[in-house]
């Protein structure tokens, strides 16, 4: 989180991997977006268990592995170009 604050303001999207521990993913969302509710969050897990849960803990995306790098780049893409103005 220490390095969020730090870049608070140049940072656009952050992913998170589905491996980390369930608790865990959901609060670094949840922090993440208090420090900045502006910050894009893409979550790539696994399997679709976890979509909803992410979703509404505050994640702006979420994508299945395995997934190819032009999926990657269009979800990118589209979640940038729906961000608020700075």
């Amino acid at each position: 989180m220490n390095k969020v604050n730090e870049l608070d303001g140049k940072v656009d999207i952050v992913f998170v991997d589905g491996k980390i521990a369930a608790d865990r993913s959901a609060m670094l969302i949840i922090k993440v977006k208090r420090i900045n509710s502006n910050i894009k969050i893409m979550v790539l897990a696994e399997d679709e268990t976890d979509k909803t849960r992410v979703l509404e803990y505050g994640a702006d995306e979420f994508a299945a592995k395995p997934i190819g790098a032009e999926t990657i780049v269009d979800k990118v893409y589209s979640v940038l170009l729906t961000r608020e103005p700075k």
